[in-house]
């Protein structure tokens, strides 16, 4: 997971999930960005799924919820073994 901040063009360091698939980020107070999945490997459509990316917008408090990112299972299949299990494009 990484982090980038509205109107910037650069990442922050990549995050791991923790055993429940969660990971921390500390935002700067009244900001805006967004979480992302950044590293997976495999076909261009996977790694720039929609669903991989989270929008953050900070207030003073940090939020009520987490922000959550879903995976599926193919894109969860490339991060475990770099095997991807979408179908093979059309020729």
């Amino acid at each position: 997971m990484r982090r980038m901040y509205q109107g910037e063009n650069s990442l922050s360091l990549a995050h791991n999930t923790d055993k429940d698939g969660r990971a921390q980020f500390h935002v700067l107070p009244n900001s805006q960005g967004q979480f992302r999945v950044h590293d997976l490997p495999g076909p261009k459509e996977a790694r720039l799924a929609e669903n991989l990316l989270a929008e953050f917008k900070a207030g003073d408090q940090p939020p009520q919820e987490p922000f959550s990112i879903t995976l599926t299972d193919a894109q969860i299949g490339l991060l475990l073994g770099g095997k991807s299990t979408l179908p093979a494009p059309a020729r």
